[in-house]
C-alpha cells in the first residue's frame, strides 16, 4: 500500500479554480460532483477538460439540481461534449433536489487526489 499524504492548506496564490484545472488537465481519470453547475464553470473548465480528453482521460460529472441554480444551458453544453466523447465523458444527475455535495477526485499517474470543500462549479 502506498503512503497517504494529506494536505489541508492551499497557498493564497493558488485558487481552488487553479488547483482544479491543473489536476483536471493532467489526470487519467476524474470524478467531479457538485450541487451547482453554471455556464461560467463550463467555460472555465472546458479548455482543461478538452486537454484531458485529448490525452485519453475518463471524466465523470455528478450534477445536482439543488435550489434550481444549475443552469440548463451549461448542462446542455456538457451533454453535447459528452456525445462527442461518449467513451470518455459521462454526466449523471442526482435523483432528487437535495444533493449538495462537492467533491473532485483525480487519478494522476499512481496518485489519487481528492478535493473536498464547499466550492460548487459555479
Amino acid at each position: 500500500m502506498s503512503p497517504v499524504s494529506v494536505y489541508h492548506f492551499i497557498p493564497e496564490e493558488e485558487t481552488f479554480e487553479t488547483r482544479l484545472l491543473n489536476r483536471l488537465e493532467a489526470c487519467q481519470e476524474a470524478w467531479l460532483a457538485t450541487a451547482f453547475f453554471t455556464g461560467g464553470a463550463f467555460k472555465a473548465l472546458k479548455p482543461a477538460l478538452l486537454d484531458a480528453l485529448a490525452a485519453g482521460a475518463k471524466v465523470k460529472f455528478l450534477l445536482g439540481r439543488f435550489d434550481f441554480v444549475t443552469e440548463p444551458k451549461a448542462v446542455s453544453d456538457l451533454l453535447q461534449l459528452s456525445k462527442d466523447h461518449e467513451n470518455q465523458l459521462a454526466v449523471y444527475f442526482d435523483s432528487d433536489f437535495g444533493f449538495h455535495y462537492k467533491l473532485a477526485l483525480f487519478k494522476v499517474k499512481k496518485k489519487q487526489i481528492v478535493i473536498i470543500g464547499s466550492s460548487n462549479l459555479s
